[in-house]
Parts: structure tokens; sequence; C-alpha cells
């Protein structure tokens, strides 16, 4: 697997994959475990190459799709379709700007139908474009609507995302009990973001990841499967890290890297798929291919990815921060008490960063004795310069946990 690698479930019990750099397109059938050829790509792809299906969940179980739509990336607007039911491509109207590994499969409650939704351009404004009316999940019809082509929604609101630039940034939508209007979009080195297209919540909201991302690193989510909506990401950046969290909570956890023999780089992908001999009572397995010119493709089942306290349903409350982190006032006009709770001595830093992953003010870093601790932010820099109003990051690292809270100044 080389640059432009990606994975999507397709039909039945098969696996597609673009192995990158070239127009192989390939599956893997999972009772068979084994991988044979598809009917190769309308063109070779390349950075940023992505697809995304129609799969869908019910009853807990993942049901096949009809139809893969494929970015063939390379800085081209080349965009296709695959039907998984007379196993051919279909080219279609070319995406209105080149995008870099940004597909997802989604549904707009606002004026209903499902489309397909990529964010474009590689410098500010960004745009958020959706393709159709597509198929309904394993569907073969639009029910008699004829698609319309890219429609481009607004600039994203608010304070933008950085730069859209690399094939380590990926888009998935997903929200418990099913397809929904989320995107989830990660931007090296940290920032996992959310951006809601229900009626007018066009907002971004964003959840640091535990460590930096980089080349390889991929997302997927299970769309409400066994009753709880979880979202995993593969950390890439040449690492084993797999994590996942379950929607509504704010803690990521790892996924345990035994038997993961090889490191993700680019071209890694993750998705997720039904499960695989012996454990196919499992609800969904996940599925990883390594890239970095490897030829390693992992599967792990539900029931081997989470201990037995993640049981039960979604959780509709949100879990407070660790150390009882609290941040007053929050928004901020010219000052906030920056105040947690250690259960003993720790050494950790307490630093303030903006939204391009850039450090702003460096709070504290040292040892610290176990108890009550509160520092004060005057919205200075580390050169005394006032920060301007926007939204800023204020990240709590101790030698095992990292703790991520937003900070607003008016």
């Amino acid at each position: 697997m080389d640059t432009g690698g990606s994975l999507t479930f397709g039909s039945n019990n098969r696996i597609y994959a673009f192995p990158g750099l070239s127009n192989r397109f390939f599956y893997y059938d999972i009772s068979g475990n084994c991988w044979y050829s598809a009917p190769n790509t309308p063109a070779r792809v390349g950075i940023g190459a992505a697809l995304t299906s129609n799969w869908y969940v019910e009853n807990g179980y993942l049901r096949p799709a009809t139809y893969i739509w494929a970015l063939r990336g390379d800085n081209t607007r080349d965009f296709w379709m695959f039907s998984t039911y007379n196993n051919e491509w279909v080219v279609l109207p070319p995406v209105p700007e080149p995008v870099h590994g940004l597909l997802a499969y989604g549904y707009d409650e606002r004026n209903g139908y499902y489309w397909v939704w990529t964010i474009a351009g590689s410098t500010h404004p960004y745009y958020i474009y959706k393709y159709g009316p597509v198929p309904e999940p394993g569907g073969f019809s639009v029910r008699g609507v004829i698609p319309i082509g890219w429609r481009r929604g607004d600039p994203v609101p608010g304070y933008a995302p950085p730069t859209v630039g690399t094939s380590s940034i990926f888009i998935h939508d997903g929200r418990a009990g099913g397809i929904s209007d989320t995107l989830f979009y990660n931007v090296p080195p940290l920032l996992h973001n959310s951006y809601s297209l229900l009626e007018q919540q066009n907002k971004w909201g964003y959840v640091w990841l535990p460590s930096d991302i980089g080349p390889g690193s991929d997302m997927t989510s299970t769309k409400g499967c066994s009753f709880s909506h979880f979202i995993f990401v593969s950390r890439g950046n040449n690492e084993k890290d797999v994590w996942y969290r379950k929607l509504g909570e704010r803690r990521w956890k790892g996924i345990t890297k035994m038997g993961l023999y090889h490191t993700v780089n680019e071209g890694g992908a993750l998705c997720l798929g039904p499960p695989f001999p012996p454990f196919t009572t499992d609800w969904y397995a996940l599925y990883l291919l390594v890239g970095g010119r490897q030829k390693a493709f992992y599967g792990i089942p539900a029931s081997r990815i989470f201990t037995s306290e993640e049981g039960g349903g979604q959780s509709s409350e949100i879990e407070p921060l660790p150390f009882n982190l609290a941040i007053r006032p929050n928004p901020l006009n010219s000052k906030a008490i920056i105040s947690f709770f250690l259960p003993e001595p720790e050494k950790l830093s307490l630093t303030i960063y903006d939204l391009n992953g850039r450090m702003v003010k460096n709070l504290f870093s040292g040892e610290l004795p176990g108890g009550n601790h509160s520092f004060l932010w005057n919205r200075t820099d580390e050169n005394g310069k006032e920060a301007l109003s926007g939204i800023y990051f204020l990240l709590l690292k101790t030698r095992e946990t990292q703790v991520v809270e937003k900070i607003i100044i008016r």
C-alpha cells in the first residue's frame, strides 16, 4: 500500500481498497480471507484518494452498500462511482475544487435525501460541497430524483480549521443512532473537529487528539452499531496507535497494539466491516491498512476493542474533565482562573495554543504537589502581547494524560 490508499465497506462481506499510486482496485472477501482484483479505476489514483459508500446499520449490524464513491486525489477534481451491483465504474461530474482525502456519505435533514460530502480548497475560505442526491443506504434509486451535481455551501463560519493540504486529513460522518448530518474532520497535528449541518447549527466543534497525527491517519465510525456510536482514528505518522471515543465523551482511549507488528504511514487506511471468523457473532470489526509501501492488513473484532465497562448504551452525559480541570470565566474578557486537582505529586505542563496549533503561552512547566492548584491567564502571549478575540485551547499534559479544554476570548 502506498500514497493514496483508502478503504470502505462495500457489498456483502467485501472490503474495497485503493492500493495507491495506481489504477488497481481490490476487494477483500472477509469470509474467504482472501484478496481479489476488481475492475480498474478510470485513471491512476494518487495522494488524497478517498472512498466512501452507502453501507448502513440495521438492528445493530452492518448492511452492504450498493454504490461506492471515489476521489482520484493527486490534486485533481476527478470524482467517480462504482456499482457493486454490476461491478463497473461511472465517471461523475468533477469536484468544483481539488480536494485531498475528504469524502463522506451522509444525510441532510434540512432538505432530505442522502449526499456525498467533501471539503474543498487549500486556502481560506473553506467551502463544504455536496453531490447528489444519491441513493439511500443500500438502495439502487433516489426515489425518482436525478442527481443535480455538486452544490456549494457557505464558507465555514467563524474560525476555520487550519489549511487543508495533506493526505493525513480525512472526513467521516456519524451520529448516535445512524447515518447523520454531522461531519468529523481531523486536522494535523492534534485537532479533531465536528461540523453540524443540521438546521442552522453550522458551527465547528473541537476536541484534541491524544498525540500528533500525520501521514496515513484515517477515521471511521460505527454509525450506531451495537447501539453506541464510536469514532475511530488511526494516528499514522509512522506509529501504531489507534484511538476511539464514544460520541458525547471527551476522552480518547487506545486500542491494544497486540498483534500489530507494522507502523502506519502514508497510504494507511481505516474502515468498519462485518466481523471475520471465528468472531461472527460480533457487531462489527475494525480493519486497518498500514500503508508505507507495506502489504500488511489487520482486523480486530468489536469484542476485542472494548473492555467490559464499555458495554451498555450511548451515554447522554458528558463526563467531567480529568483532574476536574475548570476555566472561569469562559468565555473571558480580560482574564481567567484555571483550576485543577492533582491526586498525587505530578510533573506537568500547562500551555495555551491557538487554532493553528501554535503555542501562545506556557503558564507552567514543572512538578506540583498533590492537591488543588490554580493559575491566572491574563490573555497575554509569551511576549506580553494581548491575545486577539477568538478560540484557543488549554492543554494540561502529564506523564500519562493529556487534557484539552477550549477557551473563548470575547
